[in-house]
């Protein structure tokens, strides 16, 4: 059997960002707590593996103790970030904001267009971390979307921003697109998706086409 890998397997440098930080935070707590607002990433081994470095994980923002906390890769609610923001001015915790910067954009995109009036439209998961974080900044009202059955479920809107989740899946958000261009009189969109996104997704596309079967490893 002939096992080919991927050139572009591993971790995203957003993700390795994100892990370096926990570790280092991990190295240098001096007997502080370290912990993480919520799983640091999905890699349920790399997970493990920061456990064992005796990182725990906060599942709300009123369940993180005094000392240090890491702000997930997928980023959180801009509310959640401030109410850190106001325990680190009182000298209770010490935030370390490993948000991919790639996340930080989608955030920056819609803190531009939400204040002009553009309702947003996220492409992505519902429930998934970085889609509801992204939904705290759209001041103006927001949705999101996972699947072309749901783009057709919005009435015709006047201003709409549409943004992705870095993960989305390229061929779904041109088509959702081209839709909703169809249904709006003045729509913005924004390309968020991450090239290390559409960069795996192209080979995984390539690969697939030369194997008789493609293996993910990774979270689900």
């Amino acid at each position: 059997m002939k096992v080919i890998v991927a050139k572009t397997a591993g971790f995203c440098w957003g993700v390795k960002r994100a892990m370096d930080a926990v570790l280092e935070a991990s190295a240098r707590h001096d007997g502080e707590k370290v912990q993480t607002l919520g799983p640091l990433i999905h890699n349920p081994q790399a997970l493990d593996l920061i456990g064992k470095r005796g990182v725990a994980v906060a599942e709300a923002p009123d369940k993180v103790e005094n000392g240090t906390v890491v702000i997930r890769a997928h980023g959180i609610p801009i509310q959640d970030l401030r109410g850190l923001k106001e325990r680190q001015a009182k000298g209770e915790v010490k935030i370390v904001n490993a948000t991919c910067p790639e996340v930080a954009k989608v955030h920056n995109k819609i803190k531009k267009w939400s204040p002009k009036g553009y309702f947003t439209v996220i492409l992505g998961s519902h429930g998934h971390a970085e889609s509801v974080a992204h939904r705290s900044f759209a001041e103006h009202g927001s949705q999101i979307v996972a699947n072309m059955g749901e783009a057709m479920a919005p009435e015709v809107l006047k201003k709409v921003l549409v943004v992705a989740q870095t993960t989305f899946t390229v061929k779904d958000f041109h088509e959702i697109v081209d839709y909703l261009r169809d249904r709006s009189e003045d729509m913005v969109v924004e390309n968020t998706i991450c090239e290390d996104t559409w960069t795996r997704q192209d080979e995984a596309k390539a690969l697939a086409q030369a194997v008789d079967v493609v293996i993910v490893v990774g979270g689900k």
